[in-house]
């Protein structure tokens, strides 16, 4: 769920450039954007790291295990990427 407002800003970012016409707001959503959308995923790696090895694959299949894996680090690069535009806007002027 938290892909689909980080895809929905990246794109206005790239096709508007602008969100409400004022560079430090626009960057200031994309940043927190960002954050709080990476952080559930970097949590979700944090409690497997510290988990037991084999606490994921036990709970489900192999394929629906990597399918999960694979789903947070992509919802966590868009947050990345997400926090680098938001950050690039605060040098813009407007």
């Amino acid at each position: 769920m938290l892909l689909v407002p980080l895809a929905a800003y990246l794109a206005w970012m790239w096709w508007a450039e602008t969100l409400t016409g004022v560079a430090r707001i626009d960057g200031t959503i994309g940043v927190l954007l960002g954050l709080y959308a990476g952080a559930h995923p970097a949590a979700n790696g944090i409690d497997l790291i510290f988990t037991s090895r084999r606490g994921l694959w036990r709970t489900a299949s192999p394929l629906h295990s990597a399918i999960w894996l694979l789903l947070n680090v992509a919802v966590l690069v868009a947050g990345l990427f997400a926090v680098i535009v938001g950050a690039a806007q605060f040098s813009v002027r407007i």
